[in-house]
């Protein structure tokens, strides 16, 4: 029988998430449970992994693989954990105390991105978004940015995000509660304007809004695209299966204009009686 990972039990459940996201990422790059070399392998994994360990108070990361349920060879000194370094020690001791109203827009934030690594903010909660652009404000910053970087956080995009999602995290029905009521709103809106659950063609043509939301949260989610998440949610996604928008639109002109210069050569073809 498969082996199964075995998850250290942590509060709050969003940083247990983080965990379970890490080591499904570790079994795929050890698919035996046997880890060797994890530095060479995945550097920033193993980085995670490290501060993890050293929160959960272990003396080594060995151990905490070991209670997770992988194995590692005799000699598992590549896996003791290294000293913080000063730099990061440093940033840590300097990190700003925050305000109540602050604090409880992290608070949110950690459950939304406990990576600390954010993407698709706007798209995924635009009202707390808005909060932190507000707070930002208030501190006399330039933007959410530079408020958000003593507290650990960056923005990524692009290839960054499908690396940090690399996978299926969620599977429908099983979603956290920081994202299910958005997934819920997503899907009823769908329903709404695709009764049929067949989208037969891009969605920000008619439905810009929805279709920024959708592409966040197939990327929070961790899906290869927007077709692939519809799919699991029961939606057919059409767009692209013929060609782009504008490759259909022409093919459409074009016959349409063909059929009416025969339509009009048979006419003429034709005698005045016929006609």
């Amino acid at each position: 029988m498969a082996k199964q990972i075995m998850r250290p039990q942590m509060q709050p459940k969003v940083i247990d998430d983080f965990v379970e996201r890490s080591f499904i990422k570790l079994k795929q790059l050890y698919p035996d449970f046997l880890v060797v070399g994890l530095a060479e392998r995945d550097k920033t994994l193993n980085w995670q992994l490290e501060r993890l360990a050293r929160r959960l108070g272990y003396a080594e990361l060995a151990d905490l693989l070991r209670q997770c349920g992988f194995d590692l060879p005799a000699d598992s000194q590549n896996l003791i954990l290294h000293p913080i370094p000063q730099s990061e020690a440093t940033e840590q001791s300097e990190t700003p105390p925050a305000s109540a109203a602050l604090q409880s827009a992290l608070d949110k934030l950690a459950q939304l991105y406990p990576e600390h690594k954010i993407f698709a903010l706007d798209a995924l909660d635009r009202e707390l978004q808005d909060k932190l652009a507000k707070l930002a404000q208030q501190a006399g910053l330039p933007n959410v940015r530079d408020l958000l970087r003593p507290y650990g956080y960056e923005f990524i995009a692009g290839n960054a995000v499908k690396e940090l999602r690399s996978t299926v995290i969620y599977t429908p029905g099983n979603e956290p509660e920081i994202i299910k009521s958005k997934v819920q709103n997503m899907l009823n809106r769908l329903e709404n304007y695709y009764p049929e659950h067949i989208i037969p063609r891009m969605i920000e043509t008619d439905h810009k809004r929805l279709a920024q939301n959708v592409s966040a949260l197939y990327r929070w989610l961790g899906y290869a695209d927007t077709k692939a998440m519809l799919a699991a949610y029961g939606f057919d996604y059409q767009k692209g299966e013929n060609g782009s928008v504008g490759a259909v639109r022409r093919r459409n002109f074009s016959r349409c204009w063909t059929l009416c210069w025969l339509s009009t050569k048979i006419s003429r073809s034709q005698p005045a009686w016929a006609r």
